[in-house]
């Protein structure tokens, strides 16, 4: 079985390539929607070259300007757009759970937040930076879970922070919110097939498949950012569960607690719908737990079973099923 600092290393090895994969990504969408947008179809091959030299610039620098923009801001910007209002507490049974926490993994006490009016019971962690983080619980979940379960899941919460891949995640969420609004945009418009090269009027079939490819990649751009997201974040869900077990001591309460929260989602109502689904479409691969119904293709979580399976492994008991 691997040890504890080899799975840390694999993990870390992970998301720094889903980071640096997400940022190329970045840079290939604007670099596709520039050639969509504005690429003249009736250009010589020299000046399709110049074009192709000039944009690619573009696009890095832009890219750049991005990433140093969600690198800063990504956390507040995230965390804004779920929705609900926020309360920071430091005191308190939640930051005394943060506390312990804390110290059973060695890290520096959170930030710490109730957010109020989601209509979900979860949680999740956010950072801009490392040693800088954000734990939100929703006050719903802090209605169903008792103080161990609490416990376990801020443990969770604070394995991501731990590992490092909270800040990549939270940054790749943002980046991942750009390649969608940038291929978005760039596809709806249609100014890219226009004259104004120095090819007699004619139109280059290179220039031609190269504004075809454009259009064709800024279709399918999202979509590759949502998997390899999805794929990173089952990844680390897995290893956060059985972190959060290592600095706890109490694989039951883990369980527990997966349990109750898919079990409030199952009896949720049509009231809460709306609500939980802004919610999982901002931070559903940020989430402690994210539903399958709201996850569909895309799902960022291993299955609730799966999750509970390799807890019991770890020594707990086995939770009542969800809905019953």
């Amino acid at each position: 079985m691997a040890s504890f600092s080899s799975e840390l290393k694999r993990l870390r090895r992970g998301v720094f390539v889903a980071w640096l994969v997400n940022f190329l990504l970045l840079a290939l969408t604007i670099l596709a929607a520039m050639l969509f947008v504005a690429l003249p179809s009736n250009v010589t091959n020299e000046e399709l070259l110049r074009y192709l030299l000039l944009y690619g610039g573009v696009a890095v620098v832009v890219a750049a300007v991005i990433l140093a923009f969600v690198m800063l801001l990504s956390s507040s910007v995230v965390m804004g757009s779920v929705g609900g209002d926020h309360e920071r507490v430091t005191s308190g049974q939640l930051y005394n759970i943060a506390e312990e926490m804390s110290i059973a993994s060695g890290m520096k006490v959170p930030d710490v937040y109730i957010q109020h009016g989601t209509g979900v019971a979860n949680a999740y962690a956010l950072s801009n930076r490392k040693g800088h983080a954000r734990v939100v619980f929703t006050a719903e979940i802090l209605q169903t879970l008792d103080r161990s379960e609490v416990q376990a899941v801020m443990a969770h919460e604070l394995s991501h922070v731990y590992t490092g891949d909270s800040v990549a995640m939270t940054r790749l969420i943002a980046l991942t919110s750009t390649v969608g609004i940038i291929a978005g945009l760039s596809s709806r418009m249609f100014y890219g097939r226009r004259g104004g090269g120095g090819n007699n009027g004619k139109a280059n079939p290179l220039a031609i498949v190269i504004i075809v490819l454009s259009l064709i990649f800024l279709l399918v751009a999202p979509i590759l950012s949502r998997v390899g997201n999805a794929f990173m974040s089952r990844k680390r869900e897995s290893q956060a569960d059985a972190n959060a077990v290592r600095f706890t001591r109490n694989p039951t309460a883990m369980a527990s607690a997966l349990a109750k929260i898919d079990g409030y989602s199952y009896q949720s109502g049509a009231d809460n719908q709306k609500g939980a689904e802004k919610f999982y479409k901002t931070v559903g691969a940020l989430a402690f737990f994210n539903p399958a119904k709201f996850a569909g293709a895309f799902a960022t979580h291993p299955p609730i079973g799966e999750r509970v399976d390799a807890l019991v492994k770890m020594g707990a008991a086995p939770p009542r099923a969800p809905g019953t």
